[in-house]
């Protein structure tokens, strides 16, 4: 599992092809160190994302401006706590879905809660068939 600076600067466009370098360089080892502690069992795709994101974060967490941010806009608002990046919910969501795991299905479909009903059973007697031109009461022909 490998992270490159190209991965960190897909996950952070405004970054150079240098400071994603720098970034990869200095907080490597931290970011695998965290993301081995939540690990659910990434595949290695979502791994070296996750790994990417992480090191993101760790690089903007340095920032003084990353504490507490508000942002409002007529009716919508947001606001996040001290030291949340987008990067930090973005791999937060990830490991979430990934520990909740993907649901199973069974090759034997679905039975529904109300499939046996004791006290209700249908009528297992021949449906009569009446073309249209015959007279269901007497069976005769129009």
């Amino acid at each position: 599992m490998v992270v490159t600076a190209a991965l960190i600067q897909a996950a952070d466009r405004s970054l150079t092809e240098a400071e994603a370098t720098a970034a990869l360089t200095a907080y490597e080892d931290v970011a695998a160190a965290l993301l081995d502690a939540d690990d659910p069992g990434l595949t290695e795709t979502l791994y070296d994302w996750c790994h990417a994101l992480l090191i993101c974060h760790l690089r903007s967490s340095g920032d003084p401006a990353s504490g507490l941010k508000g942002y409002k806009s007529g009716d919508y608002s947001e606001t996040r706590d001290p030291g949340v990046t987008t990067w930090l919910l973005q791999y937060r969501e990830i490991i979430e879905q990934a520990s909740r795991g993907a649901p199973t299905v069974t090759d034997a479909g679905v039975i529904r809660s109300d499939a046996v009903m004791e006290g209700l059973q249908l009528d297992t007697a021949d449906v009569l068939f009446y073309p249209d031109d015959v007279d269901p009461d007497t069976g005769v022909m129009f």
